[in-house]
């Protein structure tokens, strides 16, 4: 009844709209420096976790007028298939370093069990995963000549390029 009511109020660019608003997306993107080097685990079957810290930073300007920093840690994790070429791990092992500018694509993603003594613990974090077009781009590191620059994902990653998992 609604929808019927806007529809013949505003016509079809009104569904559209609407259409568009009901599949609204868990995106993350975040662009900033690494705060250490990247921490990686290897799994029974293979694939292999990467955890980088991720600090952005912003600001405020406060009631005084005066412009105060403000910078915020972010957790990004990804786990890379076994399948992947070896030159994708050596290209994060050597280059997600403290300092190293990076740009990641993802979905927030909380976690949530009890520990050992039974105390609830929950954890908030970036995940990116490849399949569903996330992205870390590595834009430059201390590991890096500058002529070198970051080399490009699509090169080494044996996995379907973003814009071909994008439904519309």
């Amino acid at each position: 009844m609604f929808l019927s009511a806007i529809v013949k109020y505003l016509g079809a660019i009104a569904v559209i709209q609407l259409a568009q608003w009901s599949n609204i997306m868990n995106v993350t993107m975040l662009t900033g420096n690494l705060g250490q080097n990247v921490e990686s685990s290897t799994f029974s079957n293979g694939n292999t976790k990467y955890v980088i810290s991720l600090a952005t930073s912003g600001g405020y300007t406060d009631s005084n007028g005066i412009w105060v920093d403000q910078t915020e840690w972010h957790r990004v994790e990804t786990i890379v298939s076994a399948k992947a070429t070896k030159k994708l791990h050596n290209h994060y092992a050597k280059n997600l370093v403290k300092g190293a500018k990076v740009a990641v694509k993802g979905m927030n993603r909380t976690s949530k069990w009890n520990d050992a003594q039974g105390v609830a613990q929950r954890k908030s974090y970036v995940a990116v995963e490849y399949s569903n077009g996330g992205v870390i781009e590595i834009q430059s590191s201390p590991a890096m000549n500058v002529s070198q620059g970051a080399t490009p994902e699509e090169e080494i990653v044996t996995q379907p390029k973003p814009e071909e998992t994008v439904p519309f």
